[in-house]
């Protein structure tokens, strides 16, 4: 039996590394995509609860002033 003499030795130990680079930048990359698509949902929560906030503050204005004839938000600078 004749043995070959080995000239791939240590050709293992980079590739690995390499595979353990490109993993960890995606991983990086899935978790900054993954906060970028909660703040955008949070953001969007937040833009409605803001257009509802005002469209009820119209309502009850509108209440307001055909219930009493007039909308009593506070003393007027002119009276």
């Amino acid at each position: 039996m004749s043995r070959l003499p080995r000239t791939e030795s240590g050709f293992v130990l980079p590739t690995a590394i390499f595979l353990l680079v490109v993993l960890a930048a995606l991983a990086t990359y899935m978790v900054s995509l993954s906060r970028t698509s909660h703040i955008s949902s949070a953001l969007d929560v937040q833009g409605t609860r803001t257009y509802l906030a005002a469209r009820a503050g119209i309502e009850w204005a509108a209440w307001q002033l055909l219930r009493n004839a007039t909308c009593n938000t506070g003393p007027t600078p002119w009276r």
